[in-house]
């Protein structure tokens, strides 16, 4: 009995496979709207995967992870497809920890950018009530607050939260313990996002940090140079042509996010 169940179930998950398969196939050859697979209620795929609800999420994170690497889906797929994944699986905290760190970058305008903020605040607040015990969720969480919101208060309580977490890596308990004692806002960010790319398992995210990082390092680097033309000409500079002509700059840097 108990190995005619286990086949049912291995035979259910590989149909659900197969109808995650097709509709990924369907999606790219058609011109139609993107429909989520989120669309699917979590109490219908549990009817579905016969106990398997853990190795359904696993299937199902892989196909929204990929979508938003690829800028296909908007917040609204990525949010719902972490309630669709965290239903199924509540104590799987990558997810939490994904959403919250990857939502406030979607979106083109500042109310976008507002509104996946405040998603990121609620998928980590979830994960920190309803996952397993990882670091990365309150840290995420904390840079959430910081990087959108501004709000030092919430911030500087994740960090600690982080901190004190069990296997939380020494560079973030550095972060944790010298934030808010930063010179600025910017040499924060900085330390945060080079933290996270020091961390990261996930080859995205850590390409992402890694960009951010560069991009700090851009602008302290036209700083630099336009102070150095300020003190040189006692003039402030108006163009990347101004610092070119006096030879401070010899090439114009290229911006790491392609502005």
């Amino acid at each position: 009995m108990q190995k005619n169940t286990f086949t049912l179930g291995i035979i259910s998950f590989l149909i659900l496979g197969t109808l995650v398969s097709q509709y990924e196939y369907a999606r790219v050859e058609t011109e139609r709207p993107d429909v989520p697979l989120s669309a699917v209620p979590a109490p219908v795929l549990k009817t579905l995967d016969l106990g398997l609800h853990s190795a359904l999420a696993s299937l199902l994170w892989v196909r929204i992870t990929q979508d938003v690497y690829t800028w296909i889906t908007g917040y609204e797929n990525l949010a719902a497809g972490i309630q669709l994944v965290n239903a199924l699986d509540p104590k799987w905290s990558y997810p939490y920890a994904f959403g919250t760190i990857m939502l406030p970058n979607l979106g083109t305008t500042p109310e976008e950018k507002e509104r996946n903020g405040k998603y990121a605040i609620e998928v980590g607040e979830q994960g920190i009530k309803n996952a397993e015990s990882d670091w990365r969720i309150p840290y995420y969480l904390a840079t959430a607050y910081h990087m959108t919101f501004k709000d030092r208060t919430n911030a500087a309580k994740y960090f600690n939260l982080a901190a004190s977490t069990p296997g939380a890596p020494e560079n973030i308990v550095k972060v944790a313990a010298n934030y808010g004692t930063g010179k600025n806002d910017r040499t924060e960010m900085k330390q945060i996002w080079q933290a996270i790319a020091e961390n990261s398992k996930d080859e995205g995210l850590r390409v992402r940090a890694e960009t951010y990082v560069e991009y700090i390092n851009y602008l302290e680097t036209l700083d630099g140079a336009k102070l150095e033309y300020k003190n040189k000409t006692g003039q402030d500079a108006k163009s990347f042509d101004d610092l070119l002509r006096v030879g401070i700059l010899k090439e114009i840097p290229k911006n790491p996010l392609g502005n």
